[in-house]
Formats: structure tokens, C-alpha cells, sequence
């Protein structure tokens, strides 16, 4: 994997070649829009497939005895883009601050729930499966911009408006 990786980065300079020609033609808001879609593909065809549909029916399957770690390692990277710890991530560049609230604590509850389920995955309960199933939807419903978060009540500003009377 190294070897892979190593010329796969001999390959991607920072100037244009055949693999990045693509991307550096695009303007800023369309990278950040190809790296979203990536993101939230990423979410789909790898984190969620992970999962199985039902606890050990899917021992048989090509996916049996992934590692929860696998998933944590996965999101990990994605948190670290969308909220790293210093400076500027995605979600502040392509999020309300609503969003990024409910994204910071999607990732939270996500983390905790994968911790308490068994290794491999497949072995978890069913209702765990579910609910990590559901949380990770949410995330990438959030990181696609799709979810929208519903502003409390202590966020708004109540008005009053004084009504004319009329002739």
C-alpha cells in the first residue's frame, strides 16, 4: 500500500497532470462542492455498508467481521475536516452555524454508540445498528447541506409589529 500511495502522490503534484488537470480548473466553491460530494459518497458506500442490515445475518457476506475501528478511523478523518480542533474546517465554510452545531454532536453521540457496540460489528445489537444506521444518514444528510436544523426558540429575536389603522 505504501509503494500504491507513494506513486500515486508522484502522480498528483501540485501543478496540473492528467489525474488533477479536473480539479485545479475548477473554481473554490465548485472544489469545495466536489470534496462534499466525496465526502457524503464516502459515508454511503463505505461507513454505511459496513453495517449490517441485522445483527450476524450477515456473517456470510463480504463485509463480515469488519471492525467498529475501521469506522472509527473513517470518521475520524472526516471530523477532522468538517471540524478540526484548530482553524477553519468544512463546516464552517459550507454550513449555518445550526448545522455545524448538530454535526459536532451528530459526531458525538456516533462515537459513543460505536464504542459500546461489540467487535466486529455484525455482532452488535440490532437496535445499535439501527441507531448508528440513523446517525450516520443524519451526518451526511448535514455534511450534503440536505438537513436542515430548526432554529430554538432562544435563537430568535421576538418583534412586535404595530398594525396601521386603516380609513
Amino acid at each position: 500500500m505504501a509503494e500504491d500511495l507513494d506513486g500515486l502522490a508522484r502522480r498528483w503534484p501540485t501543478g496540473a497532470n492528467d489525474l488533477s488537470r479536473h480539479f485545479l480548473a475548477l473554481g473554490p466553491a465548485a472544489r469545495l462542492q466536489q470534496i462534499r460530494a466525496a465526502h457524503t459518497r464516502l459515508l454511503d458506500e463505505e461507513v454505511l455498508r459496513r453495517l449490517p442490515e441485522s445483527s450476524e445475518s450477515d456473517v456470510e457476506s463480504g463485509r463480515a467481521a469488519d471492525s467498529k475501528q475501521a469506522i472509527l478511523a473513517i470518521l475520524g478523518t472526516l471530523q477532522s475536516n468538517w471540524l478540526p480542533e484548530e482553524g477553519p474546517g468544512l463546516a464552517e465554510l459550507l454550513l449555518d452555524r445550526h448545522q455545524v452545531s448538530a454535526l459536532t454532536q451528530t459526531f458525538a453521540q456516533l462515537e459513543e454508540l460505536l464504542l459500546k457496540m461489540e467487535d466486529p460489528i455484525e455482532l452488535a445489537e440490532l437496535n445499535q445498528l439501527a441507531q448508528a444506521r440513523e446517525l450516520l444518514e443524519q451526518l451526511a444528510g448535514l455534511m450534503a447541506g440536505t438537513v436542515k436544523v430548526p432554529v430554538t426558540e432562544e435563537d430568535m429575536t421576538p418583534v412586535s409589529l404595530q398594525m396601521e389603522d386603516g380609513p
